[in-house]
């Protein structure tokens, strides 16, 4: 049989391998079109982790800062009550005598100069709500003072409920050396409201009443060094207001004229 040549054979082999060499590049092409490739970025992309949405910034920027000594929440400063003899949160009668002088001390303050502890002692703890009238919601309290016929003066608290009187005689006996409030449920106060007793409304010491101490009201300026130091660091001596009475020289008295407790306690310091 004629086969050819050699130099056709080998044409004819070259155009058979070409051919099949086209075949399998088209069949290459035609399974790439039906499993299109990944992308090279779908790769790199790890599987998806719940996580908690982050509020955006401007939320936390809207959130007002919280003054120096501005009024707090109702839960109020959480003073220990050892020694209280408390009455019931929810009592609606409530009331509180804080401090009892002879009525010729009271006679005798200055405008300005009255109860000098208790005023300092409200100033640094604003949560209270001082009102002149009526108590309508809790941490409101209005104070009178009742002249007795035995010459004794009583600094009265009422209170809008007994919880909001409870801490008020707790932060009253922590920061105030020597104080012994005592707390009542009631519409009479036993021990002041006798036969003869006068009731003075106590108008310039509720609102207006907190009063930063001017350098003459010596009494008024370390009862301020005193309880703004206890009220920020419980440590402090229960002596300090009254040792500074003593010997007003040997502290720095300037400082109560601070706005704050926290500048008070910062110029003491320095």
């Amino acid at each position: 049989m004629y086969n050819g040549t050699g130099e056709e054979n080998d044409v004819k082999h070259t155009v058979l391998t070409a051919l099949l060499i086209l075949g399998a590049l088209l069949a290459c092409k035609s399974g790439e079109k039906q499993s299109p490739p990944t992308p090279a970025s779908a790769a790199a992309t790890p599987e998806p982790v719940a996580t908690t949405a982050t509020p955006p910034a401007a939320s936390a920027a809207a959130v007002p800062s919280t003054p120096a000594d501005a009024p707090a929440p109702a839960s109020g400063s959480g003073y220990p009550t050892e020694g209280l003899k408390t009455i019931a949160d929810n009592c609606s009668v409530a009331s509180a005598i804080l401090a009892s002088v002879p009525k010729r001390i009271v006679e005798g303050w200055k405008e300005g100069h009255e109860w000098n502890w208790a005023t300092q002692a409200l100033l640094a703890h604003r949560e209270f709500a001082l009102r002149d009238d009526t108590t309508e919601r809790s941490m409101e309290v209005k104070f009178l003072q009742y002249d007795q016929p035995n010459g004794v003066a009583a600094l009265v608290a009422h209170c809008h409920d007994g919880a909001t009187c409870n801490k008020l005689a707790a932060m009253y006996k922590f920061t105030v050396p020597g104080a012994k409030p005592q707390l009542f449920c009631g519409a009479k106060i036993p021990s002041i409201q006798g036969v003869g007793a006068t009731i003075v409304k106590l108008t310039p010491f509720g609102g207006a009443g907190r009063k930063i101490p001017d350098a003459q009201n010596v009494i008024g300026r370390c009862a301020r060094l005193h309880i703004c130091s206890r009220k920020l660091d419980r440590s402090t001596p229960e002596d300090l207001g009254l040792s500074c009475q003593r010997a007003p020289m040997k502290y720095k008295t300037a400082c109560a004229a601070k706005q704050s407790c926290q500048e008070v306690v910062a110029c003491m310091k320095r």
